[in-house]
């Protein structure tokens, strides 16, 4: 990946992507992405079962990730698999996965002493039924005793009257895992938890998913905040789950790098009622101060006013978050609202845009601190 993430990152899992701004302009893009302006705009407000056309292909947008039968063509290296075939992979990988859950649990109980690694037997070499019976653990039950003894136990645990309960409740957590264990055995367990907690909260981070008709490609579409865009990738419908965590990680990626600027700790005007710093190439925010939140396209327009890059809406009041300000030809950025009440002050920079709002008897000290904050910007090289 390059120093600038604008020049895109390269998906692995992806045949294409885009990096979408919020008017439907492409930041940047790998393999052929060839979708318009007006499907970009769709792509970045999906909704729950609407079909999205994305360059001649059309999916059906979930916010869940489908089970892989109804997605049962896939390609996976250079090999086509039939419905069939993929309904057999997935069933192979779903018990190797609860295999090696087990496997974890039972390692875990091992070190924390609930159980034993395995069950002794008798040097005469006694059969296991007879094992069992010995050492107590029930052999010889029906499922459905089996069933009853576990309900029984559910039961009596959940009785508050239970001296056991109490005696339980004394030196085990909520867990039923012993309260005195060996530290590091304790912080793996938290480590375990703690990974478990964040896939739950992955399920809900915004990510939208995509098939076709057919079930071979998908879509994968991520809002991002910070800067404000979308990232969109295409690729084989059996390599979602990997295309996901492609894309999400690349969405953290790009999230704080923008962040480790620290522009909202710079942004500390005293004579302002709001101030913004963007990108002065697309006018994705990167800190804000007050309550003002323009929206990216205004401050790329109002942008561009100033550094006289383009003539639209000059001559008319143009919107800049809640307030209108006039847009006149003036290379020193400054515009005015209706009343002429505020002022809005706009400093384009080399990589960077400064723009703030305040009262108009205060615009002297606003020239002040945008000056003494752009020479800090440009020193930083933006």
């Amino acid at each position: 990946m390059s120093s600038s993430w604008k020049a895109f990152a390269d998906f692995p899992s992806a045949y294409a992507s885009a990096i979408i701004g919020p008017d439907g302009a492409v930041w940047g893009k790998k393999g052929h992405w060839n979708a318009s302006a007006k499907e970009n705009v769709k792509l970045t407000v999906p909704e729950e079962g609407e079909r999205v056309s994305c360059g001649g292909q059309v999916f059906r947008m979930c916010n869940y990730i489908k089970p892989l039968p109804e997605i049962a063509w896939g390609n996976k290296g250079r090999k086509w698999f039939s419905p069939e075939q993929a309904e057999a992979e997935r069933k192979a990988a779903v018990e190797r996965a609860r295999k090696k859950r087990e496997e974890q649990k039972r390692q875990r109980e091992i070190e924390l002493g609930i159980v034993h690694d395995a069950i002794p037997t008798s040097k005469e070499g006694e059969k296991k039924e007879e094992a069992d019976k010995k050492h107590g653990l029930g052999a010889n039950l029906s499922p459905r005793e089996v069933r009853e003894t576990e309900d029984e136990s559910k039961t009596k645990m959940k009785d508050p009257a239970n001296k056991e309960v109490k005696e339980l409740g004394s030196g085990f957590d909520k867990y039923g895992l012993p309260t005195k264990m060996p530290d590091k055995v304790r912080e793996r367990y938290a480590g375990m938890q703690a990974d478990d907690e964040e896939d739950e909260e992955d399920k809900s981070l915004g990510v939208w998913f995509g098939t076709k008709k057919k079930g071979r490609y998908c879509i994968v579409i991520k809002e991002v905040r910070t800067p404000q865009c979308t990232l969109a990738a295409i690729g084989p419908a059996v390599w979602r789950a990997q295309l996901i965590s492609e894309v999400w990680e690349f969405a953290k990626r790009i999230s704080e790098s923008v962040q480790k600027k620290a522009w909202d700790v710079m942004i500390d005007f005293k004579s302002c009622k709001g101030a913004v710093i963007c990108g002065r190439q697309y006018g994705e925010v990167w800190g804000t101060s007050g309550k003002w939140t323009p929206s990216q396209y205004q401050t790329k327009h109002w942008t561009d006013l100033a550094a006289m890059e383009t003539k639209r809406g000059i001559g008319k009041f143009n919107p800049c978050g809640e307030l209108m300000f006039m847009a006149t030809r003036t290379d020193q950025g400054v515009y005015f609202d209706e009343n002429n009440a505020n002022v809005l002050i706009v400093c384009p920079v080399v990589k960077a845009s400064i723009l703030c709002y305040g009262n108009i008897t205060k615009e002297q000290e606003m020239q002040e601190e945008v000056k003494r904050l752009a020479k800090e910007v440009m020193e930083q090289g933006y």
